[in-house]
């Protein structure tokens, strides 16, 4: 995201803002801040926020996009098509699983990625939402919310899950996956539902990496394609993320 500031002919970004330093010459501004003590809130240059609806010509997710993807080769990627977002179509049998992740970091580790639904998914299959992933998306902290209602915290590092319960989908609703430092300093994994809370996570021992090569965010999907009968996971209608 870039903070725009006009110059007198055109608004470029604005990366830093200097002040004078009292001695003729000036030096950078890391921030402003309002307020003082825990109440203080970040004026500039604030949280990140990335979004996506999907409403453009259909094509696998780029750079132009703002999207980074594992690979741009059918059939792992993900694609806008018909204005909502799934795993691309190839013409090959097969369980297929593609994932992407806004092509910038975060602000910091306290993070946030949802989904709309724009279908529901087949039963076996599912769709996920990522935080504190690196770039290459082979590290991360998931949600995932299966066809056939099963909802998941996991760990991608082994595929393990850390918490899990049911909850039944329809088209419209909203998969969320909140990440935030608790009073004790460690960082909680939250499941929200249409905004509302449903299960949680501690990461008591530091399983989850969050160094500052963790700081995507993203979503992921599978389908699964046979000669007879092709199956999908859930599609997006819209995707948001970033700093919570």
């Amino acid at each position: 995201m870039a903070y725009l500031i006009a110059d007198g002919s055109s608004a470029k970004p604005l990366k830093q803002m200097p002040i004078g330093n009292g001695a003729g010459g000036t030096v950078p501004i890391q921030k402003i801040m309002a307020g003082t003590g825990t109440a203080a809130v970040e004026l500039w240059p604030g949280k990140k926020k990335f979004s996506d609806n999907f409403e453009r010509a259909d094509a696998v997710f780029g750079t132009a996009d703002g999207w980074h993807s594992t690979t741009t080769a059918s059939p792992y990627y993900l694609w806008a098509v018909g204005g909502n977002a799934r795993v691309f179509d190839n013409n090959t049998d097969g369980s297929r699983s593609g994932w992407s992740n806004w092509n910038e970091d975060t602000k910091t580790g306290v993070q946030y990625s949802k989904g709309t639904l724009a279908t529901v998914g087949a039963s076996s299959l599912g769709t996920w939402c990522m935080v504190h992933a690196n770039q290459t998306m082979t590290d991360y902290m998931g949600l995932q919310w299966n066809g056939n209602g099963a909802l998941a915290l996991f760990t991608s590092v082994g595929g393990t899950i850390r918490k899990n319960t049911t909850k039944t989908q329809n088209v419209g609703d909203t998969l969320e996956l909140r990440a935030h430092l608790n009073a004790s300093g460690k960082y909680e994994y939250e499941a929200w539902i249409n905004g509302l809370f449903v299960i949680d996570w501690v990461d008591e021992t530091n399983i989850v990496n969050t160094d500052l090569n963790h700081r995507r965010v993203g979503f992921g999907m599978q389908r699964n394609r046979s000669f007879f009968n092709s199956t999908f996971s859930a599609q997006f209608s819209e995707w948001e993320g970033g700093d919570f």
